[in-house]
């Protein structure tokens, strides 16, 4: 790739990024604000407990692997193979725990209707673990433009019926819908416009390897 193809690649990654990055956050916003003025901040407060600990789990599920990828000039089949089943393996170890762990989180808190929430909440660990090697390839083929396209389009589906949602009188639930809906077709999306099949292969040495790359 000449340098001034190259330069036009990154000028044109930038700017999705951009609108990527500002968009979304304006989309949002908006839906944020309309959904605040129907719940209770109490609602919204019972899904921050949960996503503090979502986002935590994530970390480590994903261990760095992601970076890794995008680090490492070539990648084979096997290696984005290897990552897949280790971020689902673990992202399944923690939803049990999570899972297992819900009566006593909500008796800590008081909320017993955070069992159920827990319980809901917690599947997007493994969805988004799913999605990983996916959203991984489309960045390292600088297809930002897909990935804008499926977030913006992801956030509007999963708001949309999340308003619908709470302006019916679901209450928190319309909360819980709206992040699994997004996280959902936001992978599905992914899945289909860069479709790779894992196969059911797990090597050691590959996994050492972007070990040494990850953080």
């Amino acid at each position: 790739m000449s340098n001034e193809s190259l330069s036009k690649t990154a000028a044109k990654s930038f700017f999705w990024v951009a609108i990527d990055v500002l968009g979304q956050r304006l989309l949002q916003f908006i839906i944020g604000i309309i959904l605040a003025r129907i719940l209770l901040p109490q609602e919204f407060g019972l899904i921050g407990l949960i996503s503090i600990f979502l986002a935590f789990s994530m970390v480590f599920i994903e261990s760095g692997f992601s970076f890794a990828l995008i680090r490492k000039k070539e990648i084979e089949d096997i290696e984005y193979t290897t990552v897949f089943w280790f971020n689902l393996g673990t992202s399944i170890v923690f939803y049990v725990i999570l899972f297992l762990s819900s009566t006593l989180i909500a008796k800590f808190y008081d909320q017993d209707i955070l069992i159920n929430i827990i319980k809901l909440v917690g599947l997007n660990l493994i969805i988004n673990a799913i999605g990983s090697t996916q959203n991984v390839r489309l960045r390292k083929e600088l297809r930002f433009k897909e990935i804008t396209i499926i977030g913006f389009f992801s956030k509007i589906i999963s708001g949309s019926i999340a308003l619908y949602m709470a302006f019916n009188g679901y209450g928190v639930w319309s909360l819980v819908a709206q992040q699994l809906i997004l996280n959902s077709v936001k992978v599905i999306l992914m899945i289909y416009i860069n479709w790779f099949l894992p196969s059911l292969n797990f090597s050691i040495s590959h996994f050492k390897s972007l070990f040494s790359f990850s953080y």
